[in-house]
């Protein structure tokens, strides 16, 4: 996973040292993973690479979803179209902005 992040993520982006939220979507096809135990083992693939370090990840969902499913896609990014066109099981990850924390849920 380590190498999957160093690939795509930008070299000239050096790692933030300030909060971020992170997405974590699963792709699978049949045999989905507890979406709780995905979490920790990507967060820290990310060290050195998107962040300095996993205490700047403020804010995370998880999700897995079935391949099978219909998808209605809005601004399709180019690695989740090289997911789904890979036909097989994927993880697509997103680092963002977290929200405002003074606004609460």
């Amino acid at each position: 996973m380590n190498a999957a992040a160093r690939a795509l993520w930008p070299t000239s982006d050096p790692p933030r040292t300030s909060p971020v939220m992170v997405k974590i979507t699963f792709f699978h096809n049949e045999a989905p993973l507890d979406v709780d135990n995905m979490i920790k083992p990507i967060q820290d693939a990310l060290i050195g690479i998107v962040y300095d370090d996993d205490k700047r990840v403020h804010d995370v969902t998880s999700s897995v979803r079935d391949l099978a499913g219909a998808f209605r896609l809005s601004g399709l990014t180019a690695a989740l179209a090289e997911g789904f066109l890979s036909q097989g099981p994927f993880v697509h990850i997103r680092v963002e902005e977290p929200p405002n924390t003074e606004v609460l849920p």
